[in-house]
């Protein structure tokens, strides 16, 4: 171990900032971080960082004309999937980062894309930002009833 890493895995002097007092600390042995179950959990892997792939969701032209028009309302939106066509992925560190890396692309995220996060969590594209998005899941149709008997009529 380093000669200091007592001090920065208690959050004494010289501790990593960022870290909490008692979590793991950025000490490098052999050329490799350690690193605890917390840091593992909050998204770092063993030898790199993960980055996670975003799936993009392209907004179909008319309706996109309407979101563009439509009031700003804060919350989770539900968003029709016919309304959407799959196009490409992205790998970045989150959806912000994802936006940045393809506003200078042939295609960037135009309002009301879609990315959509690898544990199927979707993310929209508003003019202030992203908010949360769920698919709009139609209900089942009714179960096929039997036809009613219409009631005989006589001639009078």
């Amino acid at each position: 171990q380093p000669p200091d890493a007592e001090n920065r895995t208690s959050g004494g002097v010289g501790a990593w900032p960022g870290l909490n007092p008692g979590h793991a600390t950025r000490s490098t042995i052999f050329g490799r971080k350690r690193l605890t179950a917390y840091q593992l959990a909050a998204g770092s892997y063993y030898n790199e960082p993960f980055m996670p792939v975003f799936r993009i969701h392209r907004m179909k032209d008319q309706p996109r004309q309407s979101f563009r028009w439509a009031p700003h309302v804060s919350g989770a939106a539900t968003v029709k999937p016919k309304d959407y066509e799959p196009a490409q992925q992205v790998e970045a560190e989150n959806e912000y980062a994802a936006w940045a890396l393809l506003r200078a692309s042939e295609t960037p995220l135009g309002v009301g894309d879609l990315l959509e996060i690898p544990g199927g969590e979707l993310r929209l594209c508003k003019y202030v930002g992203f908010d949360t998005a769920t698919w709009l899941i139609p209900a089942p149709p009714p179960p096929n009833l039997p036809p009613v008997a219409e009631p005989l009529t006589t001639p009078v």
